[in-house]
């Protein structure tokens, strides 16, 4: 049986060592190899990054809810029956809730409820007061 090199040990380390300094220098050629641009990676950490995937309706509401602060709003039912529109708007207008009962009524442009009066309009959304 053989004995064990004393010198062993240093081997591996270098051996290891050598694998790390390989894989650095790798790392560093492919990130200069990739297309990316620092004003998209900046942008990306702006506070109103990703609103440009958020639907159109749901940025319009949340601009009609920042010019007209109340306490809660209520959805129209085009807008309750649509599951993505309905969905990011719960997330979206976070800190405004959304709420069943609530006299200001957040609806399509198109649909004029009776006994509502209109107190603005962004897009294609529209914000009404209803009497309850």
């Amino acid at each position: 049986m053989r004995k064990p090199s004393p010198h062993g040990h240093r081997r591996r380390i270098a051996g290891v060592v050598i694998i790390w300094v390989a894989m650095g220098i790798y790392w560093a050629y492919w990130v200069r190899q990739q297309p990316w641009q620092a004003d998209v990676f900046a942008s990306s950490l702006a506070p109103d990054a990703g609103e440009h995937a958020v639907p159109r309706e749901v940025r319009a509401m949340k601009a009609l809810a920042q010019r007209h602060p109340a306490s809660a709003y209520r959805l129209d039912q085009a807008f309750v029956e649509h599951p993505l529109i309905f969905q990011r708007a719960t997330e979206f207008l976070y800190s405004f809730r959304i709420a069943r009962h609530s006299p200001w009524l957040l609806a399509p442009d198109t649909n004029s409820p009776a006994n509502c009066r209109l107190i603005d309009q962004q897009q294609n959304v529209a914000l009404y007061e209803c009497p309850r």
